[in-house]
């Protein structure tokens, strides 16, 4: 099997982790195969040689398993450690960046990352939408045929959420 072929079932396990994700009732659990969705994000796209994405799932690894643990720290190690992952973020980045493409998935990566760090549930979804769209844009550029389904799903996830919980005024 050549490595497109190989990436695409690393995809399609992704997407599955994802889907998996958001039928989990408590947080830690939603991590948990986020994380493993990211670690298959991250195979598939050095499968399909995008090194700054798989750079990117990697810190996205690291960083949900810190926030898995969010909870217990106080407010200014909080902020510390919001300030660790978009400094890394921006280096990894950095080293990694080879043409124009990939700024999608640096915007897209830093504006998550920043955003889901936030207590306030609408701008964490906004935020997740908006990334989820670039990071749709930029799966298409890398023919990452499963990892654009991922997106197409939980952007129409996230707008459903979006709009029922608006309709319920969850939203404050």
């Amino acid at each position: 099997m050549n490595n497109f072929i190989i990436a695409q079932i690393f995809g399609l396990i992704a997407l599955l982790s994802s889907i998996i994700a958001i039928c989990q009732k408590t947080r830690n659990k939603y991590i948990v195969f986020n994380i493993i969705q990211n670690v298959f994000s991250a195979v598939q796209y050095l499968l399909l040689t995008k090194s700054i994405a798989c750079y990117l799932c990697i810190l996205s690894i690291l960083r949900l398993f810190v926030y898995s643990f969010r909870n217990r720290f106080n407010k200014y190690l909080n902020v510390f450690i919001l300030i660790f992952f978009l400094t890394a973020n921006i280096l990894v980045s950095v080293i990694s960046y080879s043409n124009i493409f990939d700024l999608i998935p640096i915007i897209a990566s830093t504006l998550v990352c920043y955003t889901v760090w936030q207590n306030n549930l609408f701008i964490i979804r906004l935020g997740v939408l908006i990334s989820k769209i670039m990071w749709g844009i930029f799966a298409t550029i890398s023919l990452a045929y499963f990892s654009i389904l991922m997106d197409i799903f939980l952007i129409i996830w996230t707008l459903y959420v979006i709009f029922k919980d608006k309709k319920h005024n969850n939203y404050k």
